[in-house]
């Protein structure tokens, strides 16, 4: 990270609170897509069986297309024509040819059908991004209640539970694989080890407040994802994840430059290539913040950079890293901190 501006006892002190303290788990803001069409917009449709809006979010023109795809897009706005707007893409493959194909084969009269043409594994992307913002806005409103250490009727993953379990929910018996938090053993955990359900129709939910703000938003939205849905591709069973994480096997270490050109690092190829670095001043104008770290599986490095910068990784904000990077050090160095715009910045319905 180039650009910095703070003080090295500044961002010295943030670092540390940083690898004592963690963050927040948080699915990143590319799972909701990089668009003003959100993909959670599209997968809250799917899931209220609302085909039609869904066919609509994913044709809306957008900024940040590429030729093909605004011309595509602007001649669906305008016309409707599946026809028409499928001529620009030609023989290409992409999710919004096989829309348009299926909307062709059916005259426009069987958006479910449309629907269904497109891959699996794409459609799946929708619905998940849609449980993954309650998941986010769940774990904003648990912090913001509870603050950061253990309560009675948390959720944890029960001991002896294997990763894999974890992370993979299978069979009737996956809601067993957590126990509630008493009174009694509380001290026997940490803020690390509670778990919040991704909703779906095998997971269980904490005996806490927590899960009444689930079903609120999810009543609010028009959805119940407690309940298998119709279309069995978008039953979704649910799975857990937890609410903060520490960065692993962390190394940390500031430069100072004066030419921002100059490399800081060696790629793989430079180091088998046996390349060396040129020398760097001690006493250079500029610094910059080099860091090593390891995370568990589905953790997004993005979500670590922006507790540790308290920058939001929205790309409104810039995309070069140098800019409004706020090394905030007031707090304390064990904090597990929520930035006020975590549930908004991820509202993007």
């Amino acid at each position: 990270m180039r650009g910095i501006t703070e003080t090295c006892e500044n961002v010295e002190r943030a670092v540390q609170r940083f690898a004592l303290g963690g963050f927040i788990n948080y699915f990143g803001l590319q799972r909701f897509g990089t668009t003003e069409v959100s993909t959670m917009a599209v997968g809250k449709a799917l899931l209220k069986s609302d085909w039609t809006a869904a066919v609509e979010l994913i044709m809306r023109p957008r900024d940040g297309d590429n030729e093909v795809l605004a011309k595509c897009r602007k001649i669906w706005a305008e016309t409707k024509d599946a026809e028409k707007a499928l001529r620009p893409i030609g023989r290409r493959h992409c999710i919004e040819a096989d829309l348009l194909q299926g909307l062709l084969k059916s005259h426009e009269k069987d958006p479910f059908g449309a629907i269904q043409r497109i891959a699996r594994n794409s459609r799946m992307i929708y619905v998940h991004s849609y449980q993954s913002y309650l998941w986010n806005l769940a774990v904003s409103y648990r912090i913001k209640t509870f603050g950061r250490k253990p309560v009675v009727g948390d959720l944890v993953i029960k001991p002896g539970t294997s990763d894999s379990a974890k992370r993979q929910k299978k069979g009737p018996e996956s809601a067993e694989e957590v126990v509630s938090l008493t009174e009694n053993c509380l001290d026997q955990f940490s803020i690390y080890d509670v778990v919040l359900p991704l909703p779906g129709f095998d997971v269980k939910f904490p005996d806490t407040p927590v899960t009444q703000f689930i079903l609120d938003q999810m009543t609010i939205d028009g959805i119940d994802l407690r309940e298998k849905h119709k279309v069995k591709d978008y039953s979704l069973s649910g799975s857990y994840r937890n609410i903060a994480t520490k960065p692993s096997n962390f190394s940390w270490e500031i430069k100072k430059f004066d030419n921002p050109e100059q490399d800081l690092l060696l790629s793989d190829l430079d180091v088998l290539n046996k390349r060396q670095l040129p020398p760097i001043s001690e006493s250079g104008s500029q610094m910059a913040l080099i860091i090593n770290f390891t995370l568990p599986s589905s953790v997004y490095a993005t979500m670590a950079i922006r507790e540790l910068t308290k920058r939001s990784s929205d790309q409104r904000f810039g995309a070069d890293g140098a800019t409004k990077t706020a090394w905030k050090t007031e707090a304390d160095e064990s904090e597990v901190c929520l930035e006020e715009d975590d549930a908004a910045a991820l509202d993007q319905a």
